[in-house]
């Protein structure tokens, strides 16, 4: 007439771990019906009635909770066991439940990026083990680490390694770092070593944050000497800059509100001679002397 559970499942047992059950068929006065072969049936295991009693020992939960186990078999009435506490099995690896998002140059990712220390089945475990991820290194609190700085200096796209000693590591979903501000000129590209009073030379200037990324969306002008150009993507080509003074020199970078740049040296040679100046006149004189001033 009716299942019931004779042995019941442990009181507690750890997830993906096997317990035991047995479970009798018996008539309507309690008696064990021992002449039944019928299947009995617990979640997804079914085994043949022996003598009227169907002994399950694989039984296995593989999620964390509080169950109860329910006895099945066609024609009789079900019955349902007392309660098993299913608890974390052992650390086995990281997952990340918050994924970082795209930021800027220099700032701490937000949302803080959230690691878990999970076992094999993807429960939350009360492990306090140290995590490790980019350069950050934090103490998980009951299984949960927390990164809240961070921080990525270039500018790009990148994945995130959560790792923990012992365990399965966790590779972040893409994300891409932004530069920060314009901050400060840079030369990527030198004026020559040497060059020629009045002969044109080139050079190029990025507008760059502090952290040195280039600021591809400037349009900021920018001025070497007497000669200014608006940046194109973050860049500013000089391809006519000119000094007509001999000797070494520097060129300097500016623009509103960034701080400036100064290039190496330049040493300025002397153009090829195409012509004879008189720096000192003649002057009137006397016939038979020498001129004076020479």
């Amino acid at each position: 007439a009716s299942l019931v559970f004779t042995t019941q499942p442990p009181a507690s047992a750890a997830a993906g771990a096997t317990f035991s059950a047995v479970v009798q068929i018996q008539d309507a006065n309690g008696n064990v019906a021992t002449q039944s072969t019928a299947q009995v049936t617990i979640g997804a295991v079914s085994v043949k009635v022996v003598a009227g009693v169907a002994t399950f020992s694989n039984l296995s939960i593989s999620t964390a909770g509080t169950y109860t186990l329910t006895a099945t078999s066609s024609g009789l009435a079900n019955a349902v066991s007392t309660p098993i506490a299913i608890v974390p099995a052992a650390a086995a690896q990281l997952v990340f439940t918050t994924q970082p998002g795209s930021g800027t140059a220099g700032q701490p990712l937000s949302p803080a990026p959230v690691v878990q220390v999970q076992d094999a089945y993807g429960n939350l475990t009360k492990s306090t083990v140290s995590v490790t991820a980019g350069t950050s290194t934090v103490t998980s609190v009951s299984g949960v680490a927390t990164f809240s700085n961070v921080v990525f200096t270039t500018a790009g796209n990148y994945t995130l390694t959560a790792s923990s000693s012992g365990l399965a590591s966790a590779v972040s979903d893409p994300f891409t770092i932004s530069p920060g501000n314009g901050s400060k000129l840079a030369f990527t590209t030198q004026p020559p070593a040497t060059g020629t009073a009045g002969v044109a030379f080139g050079a190029v200037v990025q507008i760059q944050d502090s952290n040195g990324n280039l600021v591809s969306g400037s349009t900021a002008q920018v001025t070497i000497g007497s000669t200014s150009v608006n940046a194109v993507g973050g860049v500013a080509t000089f391809n006519n800059l000119v000094l007509s003074s001999t000797g070494v020199s520097t060129v300097t970078a500016t623009s509103s509100g960034l701080n400036s740049a100064t290039s190496t040296s330049i040493t300025v040679n002397p153009p090829t001679p195409t012509r004879v100046v008189f720096t000192t006149q003649p002057s009137n004189g006397t016939a038979g002397q020498a001129l004076s001033p020479t």
